[in-house]
């Protein structure tokens, strides 16, 4: 390389190692160490000790990937004079953590997008980190790097997407594509016309799935615009299937509480034996704010998951519903939800608030095991107590269970004025099996985050009862609570409550498995029985926002999967268990799990 080239190497590397270098320079990296044998020599020890890279990659009109028939050679790549800042809504961050010795790559789309992001471009951060991996590996680093690969896909509705309309008791309607040209929007509920009734249909391409990727998490967006007179109907939202990318004129048309049709009815591709799925109940209610509307749940990752499953490919069409949770047929006319449609329209309305469907996928192993034994040491594995559940602040009263879908809410209810928080209960295992305790974990199953909480959620250790059940008063919001297990009717610590672990579940925090295993949650165990608990009793713990949400928007926060199972919505690993780590004499053969008695 000429001396030139050298330098421009070197400045390369110098603003990688501070962190410092944009997308297109990390690309041009990456490429020149993949082609230069000569340079990977001599950088190889940099790269070894650089053991953390960042890189930022900014809006997709300055992502321009470099093609190997455009790059012969080094000097073929220019340098891009200058640094730009990135847009504030379009960030994603790759990070390696030499610690944990995993590799996480963590993107965020710009609702401004349109489309997913297409070939090397829309994994521009997966691949740009790969190859920086494999060059480290080349040079023979001791750093043991497990990866696992994380990126996140947005893909806005295409414009094929519009409103389904249907007259008195049609079970097919006709499907007007686009938004309305004088309002932008199209309305879920009554038309203008006698009898007509309209539902909406959102259709987004989906982005490529490689054979090992996972489906981590999925969030679908839409703007609620306006509400036409005043609905006394809930609007649920549904995921039809997929289809291949046609336009669709006519499709079933459904109102009411639940459809269990199935797929192929609505002219879906795929598997002759699925339904359609109920992704959400009341998506959209009398009560609900103008703005915004985000989904985020389990039920969404299995929805997409069963597409690619079924055989869906890249471009193929994810097909969504909005319909009202009645007959809208004989009620006033012009009556509902107006939502925005693509395209935007000048004036009306703007990309911002065009629907987007969010789906991070990720690559590697996993990493979670749900009751495990091994020699010297064996796991305990306890169900939730049947009695776990809701707790409301207006009577401080435990209600078990959870609800039709098989959760319960931290956060604000539907009701104005009210919070929610919610108990954990287990039943206590023998003092003699506790010798011996090495870790304690605590999980549970994040199912939906509602209309984008912004606090956190504290998990606090409250006592334990001698009883068939626990019903409270347990109710608290706040950043530290200071009372003792006797001021919530149970036995414990004299002093004070545990809290064992702050923000355990953040607007960052995916949707799926949460785990908890520290000292503090050994600490709470041991001291319940230092405090006179027994074999059978019941260790309670709560899990409340960090703020009061008595006057935040109302249904937000995070809906957490409780016991027992309800069918067709949850299944036994999503419910919460506690695992006790306990060292011993024993071979693998002589634990079993031990799951609490459900009364």
């Amino acid at each position: 390389m000429s001396e030139t080239n050298w330098k421009e190497l070197d400045d390369l590397i110098n603003a990688q190692l501070e962190r410092e270098l944009c997308v297109e320079d990390a690309e041009r990296l990456a490429v020149w160490l993949s082609i230069d044998e000569e340079a990977q020599a001599y950088y190889a020890d940099a790269l070894r000790l650089h053991a953390s890279l960042t890189l930022e990659l900014f809006d997709e009109d300055l992502l321009s990937p470099v093609k190997s028939s455009d790059a012969p050679s080094p000097c073929h790549l220019s340098l891009s004079a200058g640094k730009r800042e990135p847009p504030p809504r379009y960030l994603a961050k790759a990070h390696i953590n030499d610690k944990q010795g995993q590799a996480e790559a963590t993107q965020r789309q710009s609702t401004a997008l349109r489309g997913w992001f297409p070939g090397l471009t829309g994994i521009l951060a997966v691949s740009c980190l790969a190859m920086m991996l494999s060059v480290v590996a080349v040079f023979g680093s001791e750093l043991l790097i497990s990866a696992v690969f994380s990126t996140r896909r947005a893909s806005t509705a295409d414009s094929s997407s519009g409103m389904i309309v249907a007259h008195g008791s049609q079970r097919e309607g006709a499907v007007v594509q686009k938004a309305n040209a004088k309002k932008g929007t199209r309305r879920i509920g009554s038309s203008g016309h006698s009898q007509g009734a309209l539902a909406s249909v959102f259709l987004f391409p989906l982005p490529p799935k490689q054979q090992m990727e996972r489906i981590e998490s999925v969030q679908l967006e839409w703007t609620y615009k306006r509400k036409d007179r005043d609905p006394c109907f809930d609007v649920d939202l549904y995921g039809l299937g997929f289809v291949e990318p046609v336009s669709l004129r006519k499709i079933g048309f459904w109102e009411g509480p639940v459809d269990k049709s199935s797929r192929h009815a609505y002219g879906m591709a795929g598997s002759a034996e699925r339904s359609v799925m109920l992704i959400n109940r009341g998506v959209m209610k009398p009560e609900t704010p103008c703005g915004r509307i985000s989904i985020e749940s389990r039920q969404l990752v299995r929805f997409i998951q069963s597409l690619y499953d079924d055989g869906a490919k890249e471009g193929d069409f994810a097909v969504f519903r909005l319909n009202a949770d009645e007959s809208t047929v004989g009620i006033a006319r012009e009556t509902g939800y107006a939502v925005v449609h693509p395209p935007s329209i000048e004036e009306l309305t703007s990309d911002d608030e065009l629907p987007v469907l969010n789906i991070t996928t990720t690559s590697g192993p996993r990493s979670e095991e749900r009751v495990f034994a091994k020699a010297g040491t064996a796991s305990h594995s306890f169900s939730e107590h049947w009695s776990g559940g809701v707790v409301r602040s207006f009577n401080n009263v435990v209600q078990s269970g959870p609800n039709h879908d098989g959760t319960r809410r931290i956060g604000s209810s539907v009701v104005q004025g009210v919070g929610l928080v919610n108990v954990l209960a287990f039943s206590l295992p023998s003092v003699d099996e506790l010798e011996g305790l090495a870790s304690a974990r605590l999980r549970w199953t994040l199912a939906s985050k509602d209309n984008s909480p912004d606090f956190s959620v504290d998990l606090y250790g409250l006592g334990y009862l001698h009883g068939e059940s626990y019903r409270g008063p347990c109710f608290w919001e706040g950043e530290h609570d200071l009372l003792c297990p006797s001021d919530y009717g149970l036995q414990g610590d004299p002093g004070h409550v545990f809290l064992i672990s702050r923000r355990v579940m953040m607007p960052t925090t995916p949707c799926g498995p949460v785990t908890i295993e520290n000292a503090a949650l050994v600490d709470f165990l041991l001291s319940l029985y230092a405090n006179g608990a027994q074999e059978g009793d019941l260790a309670v713990f709560r899990l409340n926002a960090d703020i009061s949400t008595l006057d935040i928007t109302r249904g937000t926060g995070y809906s957490v999967i409780h016991a027992p199972v309800t069918q067709g919505r949850t299944d036994d690993f999503d419910l919460p268990s506690l695992s006790l780590n306990i060292i011993g004499e024993w071979s693998s053969s002589d634990m079993l799990p031990v799951s609490s008695k459900q009364e």
